[in-house]
């Protein structure tokens, strides 16, 4: 293979001098600056061939995942400017490139190696960062690796965009002015001996990119151009992520619908639903047995990350087969007097309920530790930020009604809906802690008088010359005096104590399990069982409480947790009568997930940040309908996510591209995923306050 490429690049050289001697200056196979079009790829060198849709597909999911568009431009060699930096700067400038815009410009021909990553000034990616992505493209390009070199790239932007907080939402992107893409000649001899050394030329050309087309592997049949193990790990979380809340929405949305419409006529929508959650439930399993403790070989990583991309593409694909439908559905809902009625009604009931709420809290406070209020403690502040949300967004609605806007009415009615409901599932989620709270003092006393027991009972058997069982009496007993302390008054974690009296149970039974019988260990388990079924549940339920009200800040870890904690406990409650020891076992192991779902969200709520400034563009009045801090609650809240680029709607990934209602900001609509269609303003292009200029980094390769 090394004797045909030399030989591709000596035909071309060849030809290339011939061309030189015979007219008297060189011929130049070179492209200037390009524009982009529906691709984001331009391939004017042909090196990419049917890798072309696997690199578009890598760029379609930075995209969607930080909202960061990725462009490449694949040419023979750099004219007009030849400065690798100038043409791509050009290049970039020419299709009016903004702050999440990057370009990776290649040139390929043997004697013009060089690449360049281009990005706005004011990218929001430091030069540590830039100078890390460049470095992934050139350890691919140094190795003609070019489809892999997309990978790369995006690979390397989407790590640093989450490490950077970014938190874009998908935009629509293509072209805004025609490229002009030319060829270089020269002339001196005639117009024949011209074509003949364009012919001379263009053979050699056309020789080595066949070469070195037949040099790299197919996609299929080589893992030369797959992505890493690392890459994997970065698709497959985000598009957990991504599809977890496309499933979200697409339930809160079919709510809506069968309210209004009734089941017979949202059955298709019931079925696809039903359909991507079975597939979400089994992608969310394969990332759980990837997390836990079991080492797994590379081969089983590869195919399980690969399967849960594919689970997750057809989740949402099924959804988006019926989003169409859907939309047309919804657009029979015409009356935006009603609706908004409704809503204010709604508002005023929730907005009732704060008071209560708030001395609800505060008693808890009074009698429970704060580490025990942790998934509520600022449900109320975030319920009423949300109202403030949706009373300012029902007035806008009203006021663009009246003035006959029912495109940006609409727009305003479906995010307050979505306010209000979040708002109401703040509140029920503080019910919900109070009850299982005070349930736990129950749960404390019955399972210490269980330990008790059990404490005589080991007692007895190390009076009858049993060995080994001190060190696990005396852990029981220390568990079982601070329970007693904690019930005796005073401010107390009964989660916390709870937590402790199940692990000294767990430990007294092993202990334990080769002087009981069989049957002693099945009445053990199936009294355990109870209490530890009701302990799993609790937390599986503030566990979905909080994310779903915080989802826009959650990612894919705390989400498999509390998936798969939801499946073991639905397993554990179907076992429960006829084998209780395998079920226990399966509820220990959903409480303990369900916790670790808790502290993984909570620590992506806490290291979330959420845009400064006024991101409604004016949208409701002018500001922002929640000051003082509220806009973090609705970006983590995802209840900005129609109207910010993505989200409020029944569908997959690809839907969430588009507005759910007509007229969207700025009086467009989006396309679904793709790159078709004229950049709007305000999307993609340079944001206002940007201090123009590129900055970015390459060479030679």
């Amino acid at each position: 293979m090394h004797v045909r490429r030399r030989f591709g690049a000596l035909v071309l050289t060849a030809a290339l001098a011939i061309g030189m001697a015979l007219a008297g200056q060189a011929v130049a196979l070179a492209e200037s600056p390009v524009s982009f079009g529906s691709s984001p790829i331009v391939d004017e060198a042909g090196v990419l061939g049917n890798d072309t849709a696997a690199a578009e597909k890598a760029i379609a999911d930075l995209r969607q995942s930080t909202g960061m568009n990725l462009f490449v431009a694949y040419v023979n060699t750099f004219t007009n400017p030849t400065n690798s930096a100038d043409w791509a700067d050009t290049t970039a400038e020419l299709n009016n490139m903004g702050t999440d815009d990057y370009l990776l410009a290649v040139a390929v021909a043997t004697d013009s190696r060089a690449f360049y990553l281009s990005a706005a000034a004011d990218s929001p990616l430091t030069d540590q960062q830039l100078t890390a992505v460049q470095r992934a493209a050139k350890d691919q390009l140094s190795n003609e690796n070019w489809s892999r070199a997309v990978l790369a790239t995006a690979a390397a932007l989407q790590s640093a965009g989450q490490a950077d907080g970014q938190v874009g939402g998908p935009v629509d992107s293509g072209s805004t002015s025609p490229g002009n893409s030319t060829s270089g000649g020269g002339g001196g001899g005639g117009v024949i001996l011209l074509v003949v050394i364009l012919l001379i030329v263009a053979a050699g050309v056309v020789l080595a990119v066949i070469l070195r087309r037949r040099k790299r592997p197919s996609a299929s049949g080589d893992s030369g151009d797959l992505p890493s193990l690392e890459q994997l790990a970065r698709l497959s979380g985000s598009a957990l992520v991504q599809t977890d809340d496309a499933v979200k929405s697409s339930e809160q949305e079919l709510g809506f619908a069968i309210a209004q419409f009734g089941a017979d006529a949202t059955a298709d929508f019931q079925t696809a639903l039903t359909g991507a959650q079975a597939k979400l439930r089994e992608a969310f399993g394969l990332q759980q047995k990837l997390d836990d403790a079991i080492p797994d070989t590379d081969e089983e990583q590869r195919e399980w990350r690969s399967r849960i991309i594919e689970l997750c593409d057809h989740a949402n694909n099924e959804l988006d087969e019926q989003t169409e439908s859907f939309d047309a559905l919804r657009a029979l809902e015409k009356d935006a007097p009603a609706a908004i009625a409704k809503l204010q009604s709604d508002a005023a009931a929730t907005s009732a309920r704060i008071g209560q709420a708030e001395k609800t809290l505060s008693d808890l406070a009074a009698t429970y530790a704060g580490t025990a209020l942790s998934t509520v403690h600022d449900n109320v502040s975030q319920a009423k930020e949300r109202l403030a949300f949706a009373t300012s967004a029902v007035a806008d609605a009203q006021e663009k009604l009246d003035s006959g806007d029912t495109g940006q009415a609409a727009v305003g009615i479906h995010a307050a809906v979505g306010a209000v409901g979040q708002s109401a599932l703040l509140l029920d989620a503080v019910d919900r802690v109070k009850a299982d709270l005070d349930s736990s003092r129950e749960q404390i006393t019955a399972s210490v008088t269980d330990l008790t027991a059990d404490v005589q009972a080991a007692q007895a058997a190390v009076a009858a010359g049993a060995t080994g069982l001190e060190p696990v009496i005396n852990t029981v007993q220390q568990a079982i005096a601070r329970a007693q302390a904690g019930l005796g008054g005073g401010v107390f974690d009964p989660v916390a104590i709870t937590t402790e009296l199940e692990a000294a149970n767990q430990q007294i039974d092993s202990a334990m399990a080769g002087i009981r019988s069989a049957q002693e260990q099945q009445q053990r388990a199936q009294a355990a069982l109870a209490h530890t079924l009701i302990t799993a549940r609790s937390k599986v339920s503030a566990a979905e409480d909080f994310i779903t009200a915080r989802r826009g800040a959650v990612g894919a870890e705390a989400r498999t947790r509390l998936a798969e904690a939801a499946q073991l406990t639905v397993q554990a409650e179907g076992l429960q009568t006829t084998d209780p020891v395998q079920a226990l076992s399966l509820a220990q192991r959903a409480d303990q997930l369900a916790a670790q779902s808790i502290q993984l969200a909570q620590r992506d709520v806490g290291g979330f940040s959420a845009p400064s400034g006024d991101v409604f563009g004016g949208m409701f009045g002018g500001s922002s309908p929640s000051s003082g801090g509220g806009m973090g609650g609705l970006i983590t809240g995802a209840i900005l996510g129609g109207l910010l680029g993505g989200g409020g709607s029944f569908g997959g990934t690809s839907s969430r591209n588009r507005s759910t209602w007509s007229g969207g900001r700025g009086g467009s609509s989006r396309s679904g995923g793709g790159f078709g269609g004229s950049r709007s303003s305000g999307s993609s292009g340079r944001r206002s306050g940007s201090s123009g200029g590129r900055r970015g980094g390459g060479g030679r390769f």
